[in-house]
């Protein structure tokens, strides 16, 4: 497989992209993969953790494999919390004579070209993926937090918002949102202004105020 625009550090925790290292086990929380069947394209994607220590510039990316010629999904641990699902445990490649084997993972940092890439979290869950290339793509997505309105409580859904050059965010969408059974106070296409909170889930963005 060759990395088009990116190596895997030696450590196994984390992506070197020209100057820079990501941290993906402290500083990045794992998102979202996906498989289309009519492009055969798997691309994983990656967020910007909202603790006080993550203070990378990118805020989000994702990883997209071109022609994949193998995928092998280990689901995750239905006994482990559901916060381990974000958190990286180990990336790096393996031959592929080991892709039975989940849980022991020799880490090399530049592959063969028929060596799988092992992606292990902390929910036990992992990806074996081997394909023709891989390219890093740097995405402006973060996820917000939006209060809801007239649920007699806090209440507040996650949004996907694009991130401006002045720090302000562009409100989007989200997996399952309905605008017509879900009132919130800042809709898809606002431009708010957001700040770190600690919720249930952990420190996340949470929309404040809209601009004019």
């Amino acid at each position: 497989m060759k990395l088009t625009n990116f190596t895997i550090d030696i450590g196994g925790i984390g992506l070197l992209v020209n100057d820079k290292y990501l941290d993906l086990h402290n500083n990045y929380d794992f998102r979202s993969d996906h498989y289309d069947a009519t492009s055969n394209t798997f691309e994983i994607i990656w967020t910007r953790s909202h603790e006080e220590w993550a203070n990378e510039d990118t805020a989000a990316f994702k990883i997209v494999f071109n022609d994949v010629s193998n995928l092998i999904i280990r689901e995750r641990d239905s006994s482990l919390p559901f916060t381990d699902d974000r958190c990286l445990h180990s990336i790096g490649f393996e031959s592929t004579d080991r892709r039975d084997d989940h849980d022991s993972n020799v880490l090399i940092a530049d592959g063969m070209d028929a060596d799988d890439l092992n992606i292990v979290f902390h929910n036990d869950r992992s990806i074996k993926i081997n394909s023709r290339s891989a390219d890093f793509i740097e995405l402006q997505e973060e996820v917000i937090y939006v209060p809801m309105r007239n649920e007699g409580t806090s209440v507040w859904r996650p949004m996907w918002a694009d991130r401006m050059d002045d720090g302000t965010y562009r409100v989007k969408s989200f997996p399952g949102y309905d605008p017509n059974d879900e009132e919130l106070e800042f809709v898809t296409g606002d431009i708010v202004v957001c700040e770190v909170r600690q919720l249930s889930g952990g420190k996340v963005l949470v929309a404040t105020g809209r601009l004019p």
